[in-house]
This record gives C-alpha cells, structure tokens and sequence, in this order.
C-alpha cells in the first residue's frame, strides 16, 4: 500500500505593485518630492535607474524624503519593498523607507519605518509589513535620507498581502504571567507556595 503525504504551507500571497512609477523611469511621475534640505535627482549610478537624495554638509540635517501616496483599505495588511544604499552618510540614522497611513484630514496615525541600508555603498533590501488602521484612508511610501551624504533607491513596491495575520484595533495585553518565584525549587524546600 502506497501512502501519500500532502502538507499544505499557508505564506503569505502579495497582489501587484500599487504603485506608479516605481523604478523613476517616467521622470518623477506619481511621486512627491519632500526635500528642502536635501537635492534630489533621477541617475544610474552604475547600472538600473535611480532616485538619488543628497544633503551637502553646509544643510541641517532633517528628513527629506520623496514619497508616494496610494489609496488603502482599512485594516488591510501591505508589504513595502525598496532596494537602497547611501553613500558617505554620517549624522544621522541614513537611507531608510516608511510606509504610513494618514486619516482623511491628511493626518499621520500610523507608520512603519524599515531599517537603515549599509552606509558603505552596497544595495540593501529594505521591507516592512503595516496594517492599515481602520480609520485610515490613503497611505504613503517614503523614502529619506536623514543625515549628510548620499541615499540611492530603485524598485520600489507596495503589495496588498493577504495573510493568516489579523489586526486588532487596541492591544491590551498578552494575558497573564505566572510569578515562578512560586515554585522555585529552592523556595519550595523551605514551604513556600501559593497559599503563603
């Protein structure tokens, strides 16, 4: 008798990519451009086309960023990508990406903020996963430079993620933690438990 073993893995299954021009081939089409400290340009620093922002030393160090809003759904997970480098980049945390969500009124409620790429030049791939909150209406990837240098980044994503992950609309709590001090070996040789 043959016997068959058939596992099923549920992974998480990204949509297409929510936005425009996510490789900066179209200029600065759907993009927006934050950055009164910083100078921004598109250039292919050796190979695929890039956004380029760059903070000379004689600027304040801020958060200049280049973002692009996308309408969302409420309590829908999304998944963000980017691939970014910076390059001399010293005061401040470096070449990162958020994605947030802002209420009607435009208002910021939420966000998440990816890790900072390598400061030595080579591509890291940044990524975060946010749930929308249920009173978001659009949200925004970012990507900034915080600090003097210079910050690359290209193929960037949002994905509608279907997932096993649910949100809650407020955390209270894991439950409740047991105090092992309790029935610690060496308390309980001398009679100590529970009742006292």
């Amino acid at each position: 008798m043959m016997h068959l073993l058939v596992s099923c893995v549920f992974a998480a299954a990204a949509g297409p990519n929510l936005l425009t021009n996510p490789n900066f081939g179209e200029a600065m089409t759907g993009w927006e451009v934050q950055a009164e400290s910083a100078e921004v340009a598109r250039a292919a620093p050796e190979g695929p086309l890039a956004l380029h922002l760059s903070v000379p030393p004689e600027k304040l160090v801020g958060y200049p960023r280049v973002l692009q809003r996308f309408t969302c759904a409420p309590e829908a997970v999304y998944e963000a990508r980017v691939l970014a480098k910076g390059v001399d980049v010293r005061d401040g945390y470096g070449a990162y990406m958020t994605l947030e969500f802002v209420d009607g009124a435009g208002k910021r409620i939420n966000f998440f903020q990816g890790s900072a790429a390598e400061p030595d030049g080579t591509w890291s791939e940044i990524g975060v996963r946010g749930v929308a909150p249920p009173e978001a209406a659009k949200s925004m990837i970012c990507c900034v430079l915080n600090g003097h240098g210079n910050a690359w980044f290209r193929e960037a994503s949002v994905t509608l993620t279907v997932t096993d992950q649910r949100p809650c609309a407020r955390f209270l709590g894991f439950g409740f933690e047991d105090d092992g001090w309790l029935y610690n070996p060496m308390n309980a040789e001398h009679g100590v438990d529970a009742a006292g």
